[in-house]
């Protein structure tokens, strides 16, 4: 190594503590010590995302294998924003970074968006299905000024979740659900991290 290598990572050192020291997260900014958590609306499950076997490249339910998971999750009644507030109130409840108001005249507000779910093939050569979820949360004070906003996704490359096969998840109602929670559960973990 070079002299100039070897000052420049000398000086380097301390500049990287201050990097890894991170930032003071908007709880601890704003000095936020409880939060209402908003109920999200409905989400039809005609919105549902499917690209896996039996599908065109298109993403929405766009083949049979599709609709039979959809029928699915509608007559069972399995409704993934539902999952994913709960992930959410039990991620903060057992952080204890912030007590959860069940008044909605509370001074700060979390609100919950999804913007996708539904299952996808985690490779191009996969027969199985994983979950998919893209979730977006989001603070504002009680006025309506938005303090903090960041999206958590889980994509089929790298998804937590095993894979499923189609007729597991149509025979077993319950796997589509419990796909859906270990999805919503690790976002929630993140988003409550970023808080």
């Amino acid at each position: 190594m070079n002299k100039i290598g070897l000052i420049v990572s000398v000086l380097m050192v301390p500049c990287s503590h201050l990097a890894m020291a991170g930032t003071v997260g908007v709880l601890q900014k704003y000095s936020i010590t409880s939060i209402h958590l908003v109920p999200m609306a409905p989400i039809p499950v005609t919105q549902m995302y499917y690209q896996g076997p039996g599908s065109i490249l298109i993403g929405h339910l766009a083949s049979e294998t599709g609709k039979e998971i959809k029928d699915t999750v509608e007559k069972n009644d399995i409704h993934v924003d539902k999952i994913a507030t709960d992930e959410i109130q039990q991620a903060l409840e057992s952080s204890h970074k912030v007590a959860i108001s069940a008044d909605e005249s509370s001074p700060y507000n979390l609100s919950l968006a999804i913007y996708q779910f539904g299952f996808s093939a985690p490779n191009g050569f996969s027969s199985k299905l994983v979950p998919v979820l893209t979730l977006e949360c989001q603070i504002k004070r009680a006025d309506g000024k938005r303090l903090w906003k960041d999206r958590f996704m889980v994509l089929p490359l790298g998804n937590p979740v095993s894979g499923i096969k189609r007729e597991d998840l149509v025979q077993d109602p319950q796997r589509i659900e419990s796909a859906w929670r270990e999805v919503a559960k690790h976002l929630a973990n993140k988003c409550v991290k970023a808080l």
